[in-house]
């Protein structure tokens, strides 16, 4: 090899060597899987990288600062502002923070859409003055199959106000489910539910006592001394361009453990709903109705009886007999925009029962309890940039009892009634 040959060699070695170092000092490329739109299913939602998953995160944040009446319109168990088992329930102002974290998840499969959501719920408020995290909803849905925690489907209407406290007159409230849905076509469905009766403030209630026949039985707290047979719901509803309309019915056992008697009873309920879209008023305008009766199941009329513990489902007596209570309820609301920023909602209705409950007249001692509830809450509201709504809001609740149920018990000598007032933030996300 002579020295030209060399050389050559040489400077293709270095050259060689060169240009890899050079490629030594430059950034790696890694792979990176870019999370992608998915716009199947509307707004904010994108592919779970490495998956066919569509996800969508959302929730929000509010701040409410209320001031209200001082009549305590329950038996000295709720205050005013809607707060409960406090030794603050007689405040007239108060304040409260919320927060809200949902996740939807969402799959195409070859059986229909499988879905999971999950919201998680957190507040703290200055009147009962703790801290709340919870789960407010749960569920798996797998085409018709829905299987988990959510709204009952007895009901519908749960009202446009998202009110403070008062104005909604509906069945509104969260259990454990097992349903499925059959679609037929043009907005046409049909649900059979089978609902666990004794989940959230369903079961709530004093312990208290009857008397028959000179012999005296104890009911446990609460109406639900046992869970031995499911709610059983149907459900048929119709959802089109001029809005949508419902019909449900349902099953309910009144079952107490009494001491020293148990006792049971099947309760039922009807509810019929419709809902008209208002395009030719406002963009957005919409009026609700919904009207329901029920025998032995209260929480199918207004949820909110619970809270205020007037009445219970049913009483059992010392040879076995069942005795129900009996409510009914007609509930409203409608929202109006001005504008896209400027809205109105207006929230109330009426409703009843009549029963049995506690008398807290000292001896504990089960009479009829029949008074009729009126419930009215006005919202206005202004969104100034996307995502934020700030709202003052009023809310009105009177209660009459009848002369038996006011002469049973020197706390209930006359009718009563509560107002609130409100200002409140909101950030959506």
């Amino acid at each position: 090899m002579n020295i030209k040959t060399l050389a050559i060699a040489a400077a293709a070695v270095m050259t060689a060597g060169a240009a890899q170092a050079a490629d030594l000092g430059k950034p790696v490329k890694a792979a990176v899987d870019y999370v992608k739109i998915c716009d199947a299913y509307g707004a904010g939602f994108f592919y779970i990288p490495g998956s066919d998953t569509c996800l969508q995160i959302s929730g929000y944040a509010r701040a409410s600062f209320l001031a209200g009446s001082s009549t305590s319109i329950v038996r000295g168990a709720t205050s005013p502002l809607g707060f409960s088992s406090s030794n603050r329930a007689s405040s007239t102002w108060g304040t409260a923070t919320e927060i809200e974290l949902d996740f939807d998840a969402r799959t195409n499969t070859d059986f229909g859409l499988l879905r999971s959501y999950i919201s998680i719920e957190a507040d703290f408020n200055s009147v009962v003055g703790n801290k709340n995290i919870d789960m407010n909803r749960g569920y798996i849905q797998w085409g018709g199959l829905t299987a988990g925690n959510t709204e009952t489907f007895f009901t519908h209407y749960t009202g446009d106000a998202d009110g403070l406290a008062y104005g909604e007159v509906a069945p509104d409230y969260h259990t454990n489910v097992l349903a499925y849905t059959f679609a037929f076509g043009n907005g046409v469905t049909a649900t059979l539910s089978v609902e666990d009766s004794t989940i959230g403030n369903r079961n709530n209630g004093p312990t208290f006592t009857t008397t028959l026949n000179g012999v005296t039985t104890t009911n446990a707290a609460g109406i639900y001394g046992g869970n031995h047979t499911p709610d059983v719901v149907a459900q048929l509803a119709v959802t089109q361009a001029w809005g949508s309309a419902q019909l449900s019915a349902g099953i309910h056992e009144s079952y107490n453990n009494g001491t020293p008697v148990n006792g049971t009873k099947e309760g039922y309920g009807v509810l019929g709903y419709v809902g008209f879209n208002l395009p030719s008023i406002g963009a957005g305008d919409k009026i609700d109705i919904q009207a329901s009766w029920s025998r032995g199941a209260l929480s199918w009329v207004n949820s909110q009886f619970w809270n205020a513990g007037f009445a219970g489902d049913a009483v059992v007596f010392a040879n076995g007999t069942v005795k129900q209570s009996d409510a009914w309820g007609v509930g409203v609301g409608f929202v109006h925009n001005f504008s896209s920023t400027v809205f109105v909602e207006l929230e109330g209705g009426v409703s009843g029962v009549t029963g049995y409950g506690w008398s807290p007249n000292g001896n504990g001692i089960v009479k009829n309890d029949t008074f009729t509830q009126y419930d009215a809450a006005l919202s206005l509201g202004w969104k100034p940039v996307k995502g934020l709504t700030l709202t003052g809001d009023v809310e009105y609740r009177g209660v009459d009892f009848s002369s038996t149920t006011k002469n049973d018990s020197p706390i209930l000598s006359k009718d009563a009634s509560a107002w609130i007032v409100g200002v409140r933030v909101l950030r959506n996300f």
